[in-house]
């Protein structure tokens, strides 16, 4: 699977096609939990992993706390900090907001909108973490100002039999005028010495989706501006080559690499 995403506006959209833009293609996780919450690895276990399985930025995502990144200062990876905040939501009791390139968590466990607009005043990116697996009905997202995206795929879900795929909700919020970023992601926990449980695919929150992101270089600044922007596309494998659109013809065209299904 792999989604790309149009501008949320006049702004973005004149940044061009990241497609034939100067950049490079950075490969990257953001959601990832390590022993500062309920991980099985350290900070600097989690980037020497990513770093060895190719990816060149990685963050860190524990729940409610910005975990410290110095101790992975040895590994040749961009590492972004991060949160996953609870939020109090009645309507949806396991709802979480994933939200990436901010230093610290001001309010948990209130009203989601409080932590969107305390991880903007940031200026971190805020997103609806698994909504499908949260019982985030898409009527609860369409309440909700200034969202960056949602989690159209969760490998740690969707590989535990928790409804991890949540790609209806995106096309609802979508079908209203609410221009949301779709992400995939591990929402990593686990080592790869952990027995698999009940239920789990082998390695199933580990390597099996990601974002791929266009920056002008490989610096935290540059890929969270990119990101800002919609420079980049969620996959669980395909590489997206080219998009297209033919506006007289009414065609979107997509060139990929080799895939199963599309």
């Amino acid at each position: 699977m792999a989604v790309q995403f149009t501008p949320v506006s006049e702004h973005d959209a004149a940044w061009g096609n990241p497609f034939t833009a100067r950049g490079t293609w950075l490969r990257g996780n953001t959601h990832t939990h390590s022993t500062y919450s309920d991980g099985k690895l350290t900070v600097a276990q989690a980037a020497d992993w990513y770093r060895d399985h190719g990816y060149d930025f990685l963050c860190i995502t524990d729940h409610d706390v910005v975990a410290p990144l110095d101790e992975a200062t040895a590994s040749d990876i961009t590492m972004i900090p991060g949160a996953e905040i609870g939020v109090a939501w009645p309507q949806a009791m396991l709802a979480e907001v994933c939200a990436i390139g901010i230093e610290h968590v001001k309010r948990k466990f209130v009203h989601p909108q409080y932590v969107i607009d305390d991880v903007l005043d940031q200026g971190g990116i805020p997103v609806i973490s698994h909504p499908h697996m949260s019982g985030v009905y898409s009527g609860l997202m369409m309440t909700l100002k200034d969202l960056a995206g949602i989690e159209i795929f969760n490998a740690g879900c969707q590989g535990s039999g928790r409804r991890g795929l949540s790609t209806t909700h995106w096309d609802d919020l979508l079908c209203t005028g609410m221009r949301v970023w779709g992400w995939a992601s591990d929402d990593r926990h686990t080592s790869e010495d952990d027995p698999t449980s009940p239920g789990c695919q082998p390695g199933h929150d580990r390597g099996k989706a990601w974002v791929m992101v266009r920056a002008a270089d490989r610096s935290q600044a540059s890929i969270l501006e990119a990101i800002r922007h919609g420079w980049f596309y969620s996959t669980t494998g395909p590489t997206i080559e080219d998009i297209q659109v033919d506006v007289n013809a009414n065609e979107i065209r997509v060139r990929c690499s080799p895939v199963k299904q599309v």
